[in-house]
């Protein structure tokens, strides 16, 4: 019935608390003094939760702003609990009263901006509960949002049921927001070491946003607005600003870790669109659910749909790590489901939607966290083989070091023969007088064996610090010389080699030893010869 609520069948401890979803009465720009004392004879209704446009059911036109009366008999139990109200939807200010006493407000309602003073966003009413009715009075005023009304259920239950529902947002919100917190540093932490994977950057940057966006969301706020002094108006528009930057920093994210086609087009859109409404939102008044608002949300969705559609395409092909995100948009889809029937006013909360996004939010770092996982794992293997390398070098030289301590305990004569027969074995250069090619792919490894003798340093650092030689950074990190690698065996020497670069490298090293060591006396002797042979 139109303005009355029988809740006396009402099982609060079963059931939960009742919304006071329906038509409730509705005066317009009229105060509470007017609705009370003078008593219009004609009533008019208009449904809650919504916000103020069309017509009341008397055919009266709304404006967005200005001030309005709701009221609601309920009928109670004899034994009924319930002695407390949820509200969190009143845009901008409301007084609530119950059976005449004054129970809660949201701040001062006023005739205009100047005389209205927003304060907060929820409030929990507590009034008597030992009259069998209920009646309920609202009196909203609207002159600093963009829209009016009330958007949101209206819960009534027991103190211990709304205390206990309160807690339960403000504990879930403030998990999702410290997890989201931990997931962002934890990544930009990461980017800071390696800068070359910037998808860490932008999925650290929409953790962080997202952060805000629960921590500031007034179900879950009670941090924010215990321990922060900000202005009313701020506060929603802190609220609103995280959509503007967490949906371009998504598109950049998805395209960053599995490029598409037109990735950066699209990513360049919707920053520009992103961009376009934080500064709107920045210099207008606050209005949740503004035309402004509302239109940014519908381009917002045709940002899932494109993500949703990548999505899929990955996963058709079989992208590495993608399915690790199926569970995500099924989260997400769930949650966009949720929230169209909460703007719809087919369901009176939202509740789903910060979990739906949590979930989404999750798989996105699953994937990231294998990505890591695996990147972590080439590089342990790549270790393992140098240190395998490594430790070959390292029997080589013992071999050698062997060898030489055998040969200096022979008789002079035996060790001549035998360092003849070394020579043989191991320098072909000194038993047979070389070709150019043989001797500079001997200059090129005694240079590189003289480097690393005289400075302790690489191949790569050769090649780096001369400036003679192009390095590869791989997208493991790990440097190759492959051109340089080319002028090590005569059976990778170029055709027509570049003889510069063969005569710089030498003269490279030979400057860079410290004093005449035999080493580079003898590198700079073959220098010389190979010249001659040019």
């Amino acid at each position: 019935m139109r303005g009355h609520l029988n809740l006396s069948g009402w099982d609060f401890n079963e059931q939960g608390p009742a919304p006071l979803d329906g038509e409730w009465e509705f005066y317009a720009d009229t105060s509470y003094t007017a609705v009370t004392k003078n008593k219009p004879v004609q009533k008019d209704y208009f449904p809650l939760p919504s916000i103020w446009k069309g017509t009341t059911s008397k055919g009266i036109a709304l404006r967005h702003q200005g001030r309005g009366v709701y009221r609601l008999k309920v009928k109670l139990g004899p034994d009924s609990p319930a002695d407390s109200l949820f509200l969190s939807g009143a845009l901008s200010v409301c007084n609530v009263r119950v059976n005449g006493q004054l129970v809660g407000s949201t701040g001062k309602v006023g005739s205009d901006q100047q005389s209205e003073q927003p304060v907060k966003h929820l409030i929990t009413p507590v009034f008597n509960s030992k009259e069998e009715y209920a009646d309920i009075v609202m009196e909203v005023s609207n002159f600093h949002n963009k829209e009016g009304g009330i958007n949101s259920s209206i819960l009534m239950g027991s103190h211990d049921q709304i205390e206990s529902l309160i807690n339960y947002r403000r504990i879930s919100g403030a998990i999702i927001g410290g997890a989201l917190l931990i997931m962002g540093i934890f990544h930009l932490v990461i980017f800071s070491m390696r800068r070359a994977n910037r998808e860490n950057l932008y999925f650290g940057g929409f953790c962080i946003v997202w952060c805000i966006a629960t921590v500031f969301n007034p179900p879950s706020a009670f941090l924010a607005e215990e321990l922060l002094s900000i202005d009313w108006s701020w506060y929603i528009k802190i609220c609103l600003l995280p959509t503007g930057l967490a949906i371009p920093l998504l598109l950049v994210f998805y395209n960053s870790i599995f490029p598409q086609k037109y990735g950066k087009q699209i990513c360049w859109l919707y920053s520009s669109i992103g961009g376009i409404y934080c500064v709107y939102t920045l210099i207008t008044p606050p209005g949740a659910y503004s035309a402004a608002a509302f239109t940014y949300f519908l381009i917002t969705r045709t940002a899932y749909i494109y993500l949703i559609a990548s999505f899929l395409n990955d996963l058709r092909k079989k992208k590495k790590g993608a399915i690790y995100l199926a569970p995500g948009y099924l989260a997400l889809f769930l949650a966009e489901f949720d929230e169209i029937l909460f703007d719809l006013n087919i369901f009176g909360s939202a509740d789903f939607t910060p979990y739906g996004t949590f979930i989404f939010i999750l798989s996105y770092s699953l994937l990231m966290s294998a990505r890591f996982a695996e990147t972590l794992s080439s590089y342990e293997k790549v270790s393992e083989e140098l240190e395998v390398h490594k430790k070959k070098e390292q029997n080589h030289k013992m071999v050698r070091q062997h060898l030489s301590r055998k040969l200096d305990s022979l008789e002079k004569e035996t060790i001549a023969v035998n360092r003849e027969l070394i020579h043989v074995l191991t320098r072909k250069t000194e038993e047979k007088k070389p070709d150019k090619r043989e001797l500079a792919v001997w200059l090129m490894n005694e240079s590189l064996e003289c480097w690393e003798k005289c400075t302790g340093k690489s191949k790569a650092d050769l090649a780096s610090e001369s400036g003679i030689w192009n390095i590869y950074i791989e997208k493991d990190g790990y440097a190759r010389t492959q051109t340089l690698d080319r002028y090590m065996s005569i059976d990778t020497l170029p055709e027509r080699p570049r003889w510069k670069n063969i005569y710089a490298t030498a003269e490279f090293v030979i400057s860079n030893c410290s004093g005449k060591t035999e080493a580079s006396a003898k590198l700079e002797q073959n220098l010389n010869q190979l010249k001659k042979m040019s």
